[in-house]
C-alpha cells in the first residue's frame, strides 16, 4: 500500500522546497532522499509497463473499429481516423508498406479533406484604418474598402483587403494600383502582380459607371499571410498563378466598385436634377415673357371682337 519512492530528481525538487523533517538536519534529508533516488533506480517498472501496455491495447481496440467514410478530417486527430480508414495497425513500420498500400495511403490523402488553419494569428489593417489612410494621403472624392474572409494559400491562412479610390490630390487619369503585403508596400516589379492583372485585365468597370480609362482610379490591396506567395527572390510581386489569391482579390475589388456604383448613379442623378433646374432658371423668364405677350395678344383681340359686336 506505501507510494513507490520518488525518483533522484524528483525528491530533490521536493526537497528543495521542503523544510527539514522531524528536526533532521538538512543534510541528512538530502542524502536520505538521494538514498531513495538510487533504490528507486534498481526497482523493475512493472507497473509503468502494465499501464503502456494496457493504454496500447485499448488504442488497437479503439482503432480497430472502423468509422464511416472519410469526408471531413477537420476534428481533432485526424491521423487515427486516416489510420483507422486503411485498416492498420498503429505501430506499422513506414519501410514495411507495400506498393499497394501506398497507393491506398496515396488515394485516401488525396480525398480527404482537412480543415482550414485558423487566421486568428493574423493582424490585417482593416477596412476603417485602409480608409483613413486612403483619405489622409490621397484625398480622393470618392472612397471603398472591403475586407475578404480569411483562405488557405498552399495551407497558410490569408486575408486578403481591397480599396478603390475616385479622383484625389496628384492623381493622374487611369488606374493606379498600390500594393501591399504584410502591411509593407511593394514597389517594384507590378507589372506582373496579381493586383495589377486583375485591376487592369479582369475588372469590368464600366459595369459600375466607371471610365477606367478617363477616371482617376487608385485601387488598393493588401495580402496578410503567415507565407505570402511571392514570385523570384527579391520578394516585389505576387504572381497571377495562384487561382485563390486571384479570385479573392478579383471580389473584394468589385465588392469596392459595387460601392462606388451606388455612390456614383446617386451624385449622377442630383447632378441631373440640377442640370435640370439650371436649365428651367435659366429659361424661366424668356417662357414668362412669352407667356405674358399671348396672353395680351389674346385679351385685345377678345375685347376688339367684343366692341365689334356691341356696335
Amino acid at each position: 500500500g506505501a507510494p513507490p519512492p520518488l525518483g533522484r530528481d524528483a525528491a530533490l525538487a521536493v526537497d528543495d522546497q521542503a523544510p527539514p523533517f522531524l528536526g533532521q538536519p538538512r543534510a541528512a534529508h538530502v542524502a536520505a532522499a538521494r538514498g531513495q533516488g538510487e533504490a528507486a533506480r534498481q526497482v523493475p517498472l512493472q507497473g509503468a509497463l502494465l499501464r503502456l501496455d494496457a493504454a496500447r491495447q485499448a488504442t488497437r481496440a479503439e482503432l480497430g473499429t472502423r468509422p464511416g467514410p472519410v469526408r471531413d478530417m477537420s476534428r481533432k486527430r485526424p491521423n487515427r481516423r486516416l489510420v483507422a480508414e486503411l485498416q492498420w495497425a498503429a505501430d506499422t513500420p513506414v519501410d514495411t508498406l507495400q506498393d499497394k498500400q501506398i497507393v491506398a495511403l496515396y488515394q485516401l490523402l488525396r480525398d480527404a479533406t482537412f480543415g482550414n488553419p485558423s487566421a486568428s494569428c493574423l493582424s490585417p489593417v482593416g477596412e476603417y484604418n485602409m480608409r483613413l489612410g486612403v483619405i489622409k494621403e490621397l484625398r480622393p472624392d470618392l472612397v471603398a474598402t472591403h475586407q475578404e474572409s480569411a483562405c488557405v494559400v498552399e495551407g497558410h491562412p490569408a486575408v486578403i483587403e481591397a480599396g478603390v479610390c475616385l479622383g484625389g490630390r496628384d492623381a493622374k487619369p487611369g488606374i493606379t494600383v498600390y500594393r501591399f503585403a504584410n502591411r509593407i508596400p511593394l514597389l517594384f516589379e507590378g507589372g506582373g502582380d496579381v493586383a495589377t492583372v486583375v485591376s487592369k485585365k479582369r475588372i469590368a468597370w464600366a459595369n459600375y459607371k466607371i471610365r477606367h480609362t478617363q477616371d482617376k482610379i487608385g485601387v488598393f490591396v493588401s495580402l496578410v499571410s503567415t507565407k505570402v506567395p511571392f514570385k523570384g527572390t527579391g520578394k516585389e510581386y505576387i504572381g497571377d498563378d495562384i487561382p485563390e489569391v486571384r479570385e479573392a482579390v478579383k471580389r473584394a475589388i468589385e465588392k469596392c466598385c459595387l460601392q462606388l456604383k451606388a455612390k456614383i448613379v446617386k451624385q449622377r442623378a442630383l447632378a441631373d436634377e440640377r442640370e435640370k433646374k439650371k436649365n428651367l432658371t435659366k429659361y424661366i423668364p424668356d417662357v414668362s415673357r412669352a407667356l405674358i405677350g399671348m396672353m395680351s395678344q389674346l385679351a385685345e383681340a377678345g375685347g376688339e371682337a367684343g366692341g365689334e359686336r356691341g356696335a
